[in-house]
């Protein structure tokens, strides 16, 4: 059971290929077995958390705030998605999934009444629709890129625009450095 564990441990935390792990096996502890064995440690070792996953999976959208985010990555030339959800004390990550509000709604549900905290991609104001108690925070350096890049446009209009939201946020942060509020600031 303990080397089971090391070799899932390796290929989850480490990333290490089921060939590498194979080689270590060999080279460092003497131990010869096939790249199905170790492919076969490794699903043992998922196997042992099915429970805690499916409690994880259905505590999930009873939480009051998750943060969220996905990610593309390139596996044997096919783009797959990889989502993390965030809660107070857990993580779930999700690989191989598309990038469609549709994730969401599988994970969380439509009664999902938390915040989520996101950048703003379209799948979360989707998902909006489906779970309309859910709130949502979206992140301030998205915003503030989005910005900088309106702030450098060739309409003056969406330049002027851009470059005075910079300036209150700007102000805004300021204020909740040195400890001000709201009223203080002008």
């Amino acid at each position: 059971p303990r080397l089971k564990a090391m070799i899932a441990f390796m290929h989850a935390s480490m990333h290490a290929s089921v060939e590498s792990i194979r080689q270590y096996l060999e080279s460092v502890m003497g131990l010869k077995v096939s790249d199905g064995t170790v492919d076969n440690a490794i699903r043992a070792g998922g196997d042992g958390l099915a429970q805690a996953d499916a409690e994880l999976l259905a505590a999930l959208p009873k939480e009051a705030s998750v943060h969220v985010d996905e990610t593309g990555h390139y596996r044997n030339g096919k783009l797959l998605w990889c989502w993390i959800f965030v809660a107070k004390q857990y993580s779930i990550i999700r690989t191989g999934l598309s990038r469609k509000a549709e994730v969401l709604l599988g994970m969380l549900g439509t009664l999902f009444d938390g915040l989520i905290h996101s950048d703003y991609y379209g799948a979360y104001r989707r998902f909006k629709k489906w779970a309309q108690a859910a709130r949502f925070q979206f992140c301030l350096a998205h915003l503030v890129r989005d910005l900088k890049f309106l702030a450098e446009h060739p309409s003056d209009i969406a330049k002027a625009w851009g470059k005075g939201m910079l300036t209150l946020i700007r102000k805004m942060l300021q204020a909740r450095q040195n400890g001000a509020n709201s009223k203080e600031v002008e």
